[in-house]
């Protein structure tokens, strides 16, 4: 339809409206959680996969790399387009960031159900931790490259486009918005995009999860007759997968909280700050999630303490390395043995 330029209303506007100040409220709250809950997340997995690597800290910190996209990507986007209206980042950004977009959310997604398979396969198949690391690591290569190859679409069917009254105003557009793709094929894979990021990993959790659910209501009471050390010995395995578990059950929970109204909201129609605010309270889940998997998996004052001496380490390093020129200086820092640091000098 063409634009009569000579009327003021069909010139775009160069001001922020009601919806785009509320909505960089809440993406600037959301982003300032998540950053600090998902950077302090990602140094406290990197320290104990260094330490030991167990397959829970790996979907993990896989899960916590894709919050991360989310984090430094999408929502400063989101705060950045709201502030200057126009689309200022040319077209190689805009297709990049709508890729980063959703590839971000589908490795989350997808690394949730990897996390539901390696807990069902754990209580399902008493064989599963014998090749369960090597497992792991093929189901986040899967994981990785579904989401690359599911999120390329979005580098293709976005791009600029200018305003036909204000060819200085620039927007990140859909291709059929500007005529050059057809609105089916744009809604085809908006919905293919919904299955693959919400569909697909509720219909694998629910099954995982009732299973799991199934198996340990209908297991049977521990024998009287059973050795009391024996007992002493699986209580304490059995403390220790329960609580993987509780953490696994309340990070699905989240995932569904936030992402069901914004899958509800795909089919019905609403006015435009509410679709908005609907899928900031999605992206919301890459804020809060940290702070969960984090309660249940870590003691967070002790990681605290070791990555601050780790820091400390590292300074006492920097300054007492150039007075030894002629020497080797390894500064190890061992909390079984020692509380302090100790140099170990070879000549």
């Amino acid at each position: 339809m063409d634009l009569n330029c000579s009327d003021p209303r069909a010139h775009p506007k160069t001001s922020m409206t009601f919806s785009a100040y509320l909505t960089s409220v809440c993406y600037f709250i959301c982003f300032c959680i998540a950053f600090v809950g998902n950077s302090t997340m990602f140094l406290i997995l990197i320290r104990n996969q260094r330490v030991k690597v167990k397959r829970v800290h790996t979907l993990l910190l896989h899960m916590n790399i894709a919050h991360l996209v989310v984090t430094l990507i999408y929502m400063p986007k989101e705060i950045i387009h709201n502030i200057t209206i126009a689309w200022w980042g040319g077209d190689f950004l805009c297709r990049s960031c709508k890729f980063f977009d959703n590839f971000g959310n589908a490795l989350a997604a997808n690394i949730l159900v990897c996390i539901s398979l390696d807990r069902f396969y754990s209580i399902f198949s008493p064989l599963y931790t014998l090749n369960a690391k090597k497992t792991v690591r093929r189901m986040v290569i899967i994981a990785w490259i579904v989401s690359i190859v599911t999120s390329l679409p979005s580098a293709y069917f976005f791009r600029t486009s200018n305003h036909p009254c204000a060819k200085w105003y620039t927007q990140c557009v859909s291709g059929d918005f500007v005529g050059a793709l057809s609105s089916k094929v744009v809604f085809g894979y908006t919905i293919v995009n919904l299955i693959q990021v919400y569909i697909l990993p509720l219909f694998f959790i629910v099954i995982c999860y009732s299973l799991i659910l199934y198996k340990i209501s209908s297991k049977t009471k521990p024998s009287e007759n059973c050795p009391r050390l024996r007992r002493s010995g699986d209580a304490l395995l059995e403390r220790a997968r329960n609580r993987t578990l509780k953490m696994t059950f309340v990070v699905v929970a989240c995932f569904l909280l936030c992402w069901t109204p914004y899958a509800t909201a795909s089919f019905i129609h609403f006015t435009l700050i509410i679709r908005k605010l609907i899928y900031a309270f999605a992206v919301f889940n890459s804020a809060i999630s940290p702070y969960l998997y984090g309660y249940f998996s870590f003691d967070i004052k002790k990681e605290f303490i070791l990555l601050s001496n780790r820091s400390t380490s590292r300074l006492v390093d920097a300054h007492y390395q150039p007075a030894f020129c002629t020497e080797k200086v390894s500064f190890r820092y061992n909390l079984k043995k020692k509380k302090n640091l100790y140099f170990n000098y070879k000549i």
